[in-house]
């Protein structure tokens, strides 16, 4: 007897009572982050694994093998993590962006399906990396709304009066700094050896 596309055992089907919970547990604080973010699994000490991609190379050139997994996780606005919502495995096959970038918007758009299901009072906030600073996401917030966006400028874009946006968000005063301890790094492929330091930065917001 054939079972049922909702019974097999998939990635899918074994996040959905998951998703379920996280949903339930948005509803208790006035403010949830939904954090984005990629990671790498390396399966390279797994060589009976089949159809894994080709994720990189290390020092020695050999080839690393494994999934990329694209994630969004619920948080509240002080840190406490309430539950996965999304997971992704494979890149998507459509879309306005480029497969990489199409994760962070399909993720989105997952992101406003599961804000449907709370009040309007709790206020959700998408947190994306820059990579994925682009139109057709700003679009699509534009068009559903539901959700907010919080993604770090990539692009000097054109601003009202004929204005760029780096050149006006470096104006005025700062809303506050903050200094970050940059760890050390020993050079290798395709990133440059880094000396340990402190960093200032400002947030500046508008």
């Amino acid at each position: 007897m054939a079972s049922k596309p909702e019974a097999e055992v998939t990635p899918e089907n074994l996040l959905v009572p998951h998703r379920a919970r996280t949903i339930e547990r948005m509803r208790s604080p006035s403010v949830v982050l939904c954090l984005q973010d990629g990671s790498i699994l390396n399966y390279a000490s797994r060589p009976a694994c089949k159809d894994l991609d080709v994720n990189g190379r290390n020092q020695t050139t050999t080839r690393t093998r494994g999934m990329h997994l694209h994630v969004t996780l619920a948080t509240t606005a002080e840190g406490l993590p309430l539950g996965v919502l999304r997971c992704s495995y494979t890149d998507p096959t459509h879309g306005p962006l480029k497969p990489k970038a199409q994760r962070w918007l399909d993720a989105y758009e997952d992101t406003c399906a599961a804000a449907q299901e709370l009040s309007r009072k709790i206020q959700v906030i998408t947190v994306m990396d820059q990579e994925v600073d682009s139109f057709a996401l700003f679009d699509a917030q534009r068009h559903l709304g539901r959700v907010h966006l919080l993604v770090p400028a990539s692009a000097d874009r054109k601003l009202s009066k004929k204005k760029k946006m780096f050149q006006t968000m470096s104006g005025g005063k700062a809303a506050g700094r903050i200094t970050i301890e940059v760890k050390r790094r020993s050079a290798r492929p395709k990133a440059r050896a880094r000396c340990h330091r402190l960093a200032a930065a400002e947030l500046r917001y508008r």
